[in-house]
């Protein structure tokens, strides 16, 4: 789940999405989406200024050679480009610096951003501008406001995670998050509203 801060000073414009994780579908039984009867892009198609991000899980080399990042990564970025609203905020994101260096190079209107499971910090900083990606998904713990102040300086939007408390996306905030992963997506609307 995310909430998105799109003003650093205000947190009351609060904006709650889910995230959708495809890791196999014994979760997905009782849930409004389900990748057999659609696929994620298709779900998201008609939802206005919605942020998503499809995580693109290639770091496994055995499983996803270098050979085969081309043919993931063209597949991904046209089913996305295909039925992305105009208004949304929708991101391709990696830990794997292979499918972000593809992407960046032929599909340089596709919005990408880095996954770490480091703080922001100069070294994740540094990682996404070598990138070229426009941001990055770090972690809460260890990040401090001048870490996201540099990060911002740099262009970059940042998204926060995990969320397990309440306190954890008031932390994001404070932070100046652009936008920050929550598990507890009731509990952190129902504290804000």
């Amino acid at each position: 789940f995310f909430a998105s801060n799109d003003s650093h000073e205000k947190s009351g414009n609060l904006d709650i999405g889910f995230r959708v994780l495809k890791i196999d579908t014994s979760n997905m039984e009782d849930v409004y989406y389900s990748p057999e009867r659609i696929s994620t892009a298709d779900f998201f198609k008609d939802k206005k200024g919605v942020y998503v991000e499809f995580e693109m899980k290639t770091s496994n080399k055995k499983l996803n050679p270098d050979n085969s990042i081309p043919t993931y990564c063209e597949k991904a970025a046209r089913a996305i480009k295909a039925k992305m609203p105009a208004d949304a905020y929708w991101s391709m994101t990696s830990f794997d610096y292979r499918p972000l260096r593809y992407l960046r190079a032929h599909y340089p209107d596709i919005r990408l951003m880095l996954i770490s499971g480091a703080p922001c910090n100069d070294q994740t900083i540094t990682a996404a501008r070598a990138l070229g990606v426009q941001g990055m998904a770090v972690t809460l713990g260890g990040t401090t406001r001048e870490a996201m102040e540099k990060a911002h300086k740099e262009g970059l939007k940042v998204n926060l995670w995990p969320g397990k408390k309440v306190d954890d996306t008031r932390l994001a905030l404070l932070l100046g998050a652009d936008f920050c992963c929550t598990d507890i997506p009731i509990e952190v609307k129902t504290a804000f509203d």
